[in-house]
């Protein structure tokens, strides 16, 4: 293998590439010497030279292996690292997810309290201003102190969520209840409006 393949190999993949190049290596030397006649000198020297590499290179073929298996208990331990800081970020992801669906779940109640309040709003804008009651201006002041609340309550959603961290949802509340700011300000000038239509119920 050449250079700049084995760079790209982790110091494992370089320990077991090496030691599969001495197994063949060695294997290779051990057929010559098995299979080279014995009928000349030459052939001899040649079988002799061939078992001297095939016994040098076994030594080093254990070395290899003993690299091989130094690299494979060390990602063993590694592993095992990193299979605990996984299982600890699975927790943490868990625990994370749970307190984003606790924020979403009560940005969720904001809301439909909000949409709630914005339809009772309407039924009374759509009366006719001439039938207009004190009941009904008590009614409207009622609705806009609960979105007094609601604003109150959203802001320290806010600030809790900005607080945790959680920027995002931090600035999807924080449109939640400029939305809320500007229905209650509309509840408000509708009262201003609608005040002055009161039909007074004479006294008996």
């Amino acid at each position: 293998m050449g250079t700049d393949q084995t760079r790209k190999l982790s110091s494992f993949g370089i320990a077991a590439v090496a030691f599969d190049q001495e197994l063949q290596r060695f294997q290779q030397l051990t057929n010559i010497a098995k299979r080279t006649d014995l009928d000349s000198r030459k052939d001899l020297a040649k079988a002799a030279r061939a078992v001297e590499e095939a016994t040098e290179s076994h030594k080093r073929l254990g070395e290899r292996m003993g690299a091989l298996a130094a690299e494979l208990q060390e990602i063993r331990t590694c592993n095992e690292t990193t299979v605990a800081e996984l299982n600890a970020r699975k927790t943490e992801i868990a625990s994370r997810m749970h307190e984003v669906d606790s924020f979403l779940e009560r940005v969720n109640l904001l809301g439909k309290a909000a949409a709630e309040i914005s339809r009772a709003v309407k039924r009374i804008a759509s009366s006719r201003p001439e039938g207009t009651d004190a009941g009904a201006i008590t009614q409207l002041a009622s609705l806009i102190a609960q979105m007094d609340t609601l604003l109150e309550q959203s802001g320290l959603l806010a600030r809790s969520a900005h607080d945790a961290k959680m920027a995002e949802i931090g600035n999807e509340i924080g449109a939640i209840r400029q939305q809320i700011q500007t229905a209650r300000n509309k509840m408000n000038l509708l009262r201003e409006r609608l005040e002055p239509l009161v039909v007074r119920r004479p006294a008996r």
